[in-house]
């Protein structure tokens, strides 16, 4: 089981930033490669992948250590957190959902973890950044 600890700022109401929970391309594209861990592990060495969400408000005015507040943390597996847009802009990562209520209840946009990993696989050879290399096999 692999598990990363990830975090999503809170706006308001039910909104949260997307976390961004791991790239798309490289070892996700590649499952069965050893690109892990000094390139000992692959991802499907792992049975699972879970993801311990951390929900923080900020507040600028606020002295230094009050700064932050956590306000949830939301623990489930990747598949369960992933929503269907990259997560940050100009980079290669999975995007979270952005609905609070979403993340505690693990309301996927996904029906199970091969559809989320089959929807990302795609997204990366639809998308191709400089430097993908596209599966052959």
């Amino acid at each position: 089981m692999a598990i990363d600890i990830k975090s999503a700022r809170f706006k308001k109401g039910d909104r949260v930033s997307r976390m961004a929970l791991g790239t798309y391309n490289g070892y996700f594209l590649h499952p069965n490669k050893k690109k892990l861990h000094k390139k000992t592990m692959c991802y499907n060495d792992y049975s699972s992948h879970w993801i311990v969400g951390i929900i923080y408000e900020w507040n600028e005015k606020k002295e230094t250590r009050d700064m932050v507040v956590i306000k949830t943390i939301c623990v489930g597996e990747k598949w369960q957190f992933a929503g269907r847009i990259s997560g940050s802009g100009d980079t290669e990562n999975i995007g979270g959902m952005d609905s609070l209520k979403r993340l505690q209840a693990r309301e996927s946009e996904f029906k199970n973890n091969e559809e989320f990993e089959k929807y990302w696989r795609d997204y990366c050879i639809r998308h191709p950044r400089r430097g993908t290399k596209i599966p052959t096999d």
